[in-house]
């Protein structure tokens, strides 16, 4: 399984390894740096997704189940509240 580590906010630039485009937003691992698109591309085991939070789920698929869920309960307990 891959690991990888977000890399943010140092104003630095990389060539995704993946897809050789430029990004500012990468992900770090394996001797390899990959951009947000790839990294949300990568498989993720049923343990390391069942650890999930509002912000790790956001900051890998750009995108919470909050975002979409008709008022029902939000799936994580970070998930920002509404309606308050």
């Amino acid at each position: 399984m891959s690991t990888y580590t977000a890399v943010k906010g140092l104003g630095d630039t990389i060539t995704c390894d993946d897809c050789n485009n430029i990004t500012e937003d990468w992900f770090s691992g394996e001797s390899r740096a990959i951009c947000k698109d790839c990294y949300s591309q990568v498989s993720i085991s049923w343990s390391e997704l069942a650890q999930l939070t509002h912000a790790t789920q956001v900051e890998r698929f750009n995108f919470c189940m909050c975002e979409d869920n008709e008022g029902n309960e939000n799936p994580y307990n970070d998930c920002p509240k509404t309606g308050e």
